[in-house]
């Protein structure tokens, strides 16, 4: 778990960063970055094509930029990363909603009350992790969970893939490598050799075609419709 603090040099920094360093004794795989600018925070994280941290601890009054504002400006290209925000005062609780912040810790943050929060994430974070694959993209490398890959389609040489919420991601992945990664095991089949679908994604079926919960229609090779029926049922 790789954690970046956004803060001003305070004596409350010096005691959160002294619990971290108590909590990485007992959890070996726990990295920290501190930042005292959020402008060098952003530039840290436009740098690079994947996730940089998997939690943001982000102090809410901050010169320059504030903690909220870059939130604003996170949430338009990562919205996996864990928001945390820091603050001596409640007031911006309720805006902390609108960029979807994992939590809000009120200073003085106690020792116990940040292990718990840290806990929590690392649990998350584990769970998450066995649900991500990473796709080399036109703008680079990017990870994903599998759960929220809908279907993939390979055409020309171009690999399509749909995802929940309506996004679609164009990759030159052969469709072959991906379906590796994307065994029964984590409910995908392939029922024709241009598409790859998951399971939990099919609204309804017949002999011809699949047809997904956002309206994608799949077609099934002849010969594949006892193969994915059964997946199909095997998995529900």
């Amino acid at each position: 778990m790789h954690i970046s603090n956004l803060e001003k040099k305070t004596t409350e920094l010096a005691a959160v960063l002294q619990y971290v360093i108590q909590y990485q004794k007992i959890h070996r795989n726990v990295t920290w970055e501190v930042f005292h600018n959020a402008l060098d925070l952003q530039l840290r994280l436009q740098k690079n094509a994947v996730r940089v941290f998997d939690v943001l601890l982000l102090d809410i009054f901050m010169p320059v930029m504030s903690g909220m504002e870059l939130a604003k400006k996170i949430l338009g290209s990562d919205q996996h990363t864990r928001i945390v925000f820091l603050s001596f005062s409640s007031d911006f609780a309720v805006e902390s909603y609108s960029v979807d912040a994992y939590s809000y810790l009120v200073k003085p943050v106690h020792r116990q009350q940040l292990w718990s929060l840290l806990d929590r994430l690392e649990q998350e974070l584990m769970r998450e992790q066995k649900d991500v694959f990473v796709l080399e993209t036109k703008k680079g490398l990017r990870r994903f969970q599998r759960s929220h890959l809908l279907c993939a389609e390979a055409q020309n040489g171009r690999l399509t893939l749909g995802f929940a919420g309506g996004e679609t991601v164009m990759s030159t992945m052969p469709l072959g490598t991906l379906a590796e990664s994307l065994t029964l095991h984590h409910g995908f089949v392939q029922p024709h050799r241009s598409y790859i679908v998951n399971l939990n994604g099919i609204e309804k079926m017949n002999g011809r075609e699949i047809q997904m919960v956002d309206g994608r229609r799949i077609p099934i090779a002849r010969g594949h419709y006892g193969k994915v029926r059964k997946a199909y049922l095997d998995f529900c």
